[in-house]
C-alpha cells in the first residue's frame, strides 16, 4: 500500500491528474490492500473469515485516518473508503478461509 501511495503522489506531482482521480485510485488501492490482508489473515486463521477480514480492513482504515489527521487532509471520502475496505476485507477473508491447503507430496 505504501508503494502505491508513493506512486500516486509521484503521478500527482508529475502529471496532469486531477485530485478526484487520485482519490478514486487511492480508494481502489485501499480496497485491494484490504482484500489482500483479509485473504492472508483468513488463510492463516482458517475460520471466521468475515470477522478477520473486517478486522484487517478496519486496522488499515485506522492507518489511513491517522495519515489524514497528520497531514490535515480532508476526510470527505473516509466513510466511503471504510465501506469499500470492509467489503473487500470480508470478501478476502472468505476467499482465504475457503482456499485449499497445499499438501506436500508424500
Amino acid at each position: 500500500m505504501a508503494a502505491g501511495c508513493v506512486s500516486l503522489a509521484a503521478l500527482r506531482l508529475c502529471g496532469d491528474v486531477s485530485a478526484q482521480a487520485v482519490r478514486l485510485l487511492l480508494t481502489l488501492l485501499a480496497g485491494v490492500s484490504a482484500y489482500a490482508a483479509g485473504r492472508r489473515c483468513g488463510y492463516h486463521g482458517r475460520h471466521r473469515g468475515i470477522l478477520m477480514g473486517c478486522v484487517c480492513a478496519g486496522s488499515l482504515w485506522l492507518l489511513l485516518l491517522c495519515g489524514c489527521v497528520l497531514t490535515q487532509g480532508s476526510g470527505r471520502t473516509l466513510p466511503v473508503r471504510l465501506a469499500v475496505m470492509l467489503l473487500a476485507g470480508a470478501a478476502g477473508g472468505i476467499r482465504g478461509v475457503n482456499r485449499k491447503l497445499k499438501r506436500s507430496p508424500d
